[in-house]
């Protein structure tokens, strides 16, 4: 019983209305009439996931509706990738209506299969109130499952609710460490993040370093806060190309709100 009820509290965020249903069919999508079936999942198959990407393509040919079919099967039989692809479908509006309630019952599988993406993103509609009323407490925990997952954006996320105390007691020392791994983990937010907790006060994590240095990094990320707090803290955005970030593109990244 204490079992089930964790996994309701990570999971089962309570929505904040009972919305109507939606005019979209139902999660599982048929597949075109003409294709083949198509098996995935088993011990003797492929991965539901690794086959559905190879039905996503630019253009012609592009089939989302047989991808969601075998990312659906593949979340029937515990596969989180699957779970996830599913999900981030449902929340892009990709094939199909969009729907906040699938996408995140999807994540939160994901999540409880093994897959640090699918905490990160429930816990962002969480924190967001997609489909749902506004959980901190939830979405600490979800944010806390990534991080030690080693979801680097979970990380992040979790260390702005520490920096501004969301969702229990404020912990800016511990937020300084989440950035920091984070951003060594490439999150260009985190980084960005980062140089404004610095240029605010406190202890950069590598001596000399200032916060025009750490905003530069997440810049250098494809992050465009970091871009655009530079001149603020006297540095410049980086005049050749730069490098694409490292999140997921799920809900938006929060923006750390320093007290």
């Amino acid at each position: 019983m204490r079992k089930t009820a964790l996994l309701a509290l990570l999971f089962g965020c309570v929505p904040a209305t009972v919305r109507p249903v939606p005019a979209a069919g139902p999660a599982v999508v048929a597949a075109r009439p003409s294709a083949a079936p198509l098996a995935c999942g088993a011990p003797s198959h492929r991965a539901c996931a690794a086959m559905a990407a190879e039905l996503r393509r630019q253009g012609p040919g592009d089939d989302p509706l047989t991808a969601l079919q075998l990312l659906t099967r593949g979340c029937e039989q515990r596969e989180a990738r699957a779970c996830y692809g599913a999900a981030m479908q449902h929340i892009n509006a990709d094939g199909v209506p969009r729907s906040a309630d699938q996408a995140q019952s999807l994540f939160g599988r994901a999540c409880e299969y093994g897959m640090p993406e699918g905490c990160t993103d429930l816990g962002l509609m969480c924190i967001n109130a997609e489909g749902m009323a506004r959980d901190e407490h939830r979405a600490r925990l979800l944010y806390t499952r990534a991080c030690d997952g080693g979801h680097p954006r979970g990380c992040s996320e979790l260390a702005v609710m520490y920096v501004n105390g969301e969702g229990g007691p404020r912990d800016p020392e511990g937020a300084l460490r989440l950035f920091w791994t984070a951003c060594q983990a490439g999150h260009g937010r985190a980084c960005s993040q980062l140089g404004v907790m610095v240029a605010g006060g406190a202890p950069s994590p590598m001596p000399g370093r200032d916060a025009a240095f750490w905003l530069a990094e997440g810049c250098q990320r494809g992050d465009a806060y970091g871009c655009s707090q530079m001149a603020r803290y006297g540095g410049r955005p980086p005049s050749g190309p730069v490098r694409p970030p490292t999140a997921p593109t799920g809900p938006s990244p929060t923006a750390v709100t320093i007290h």
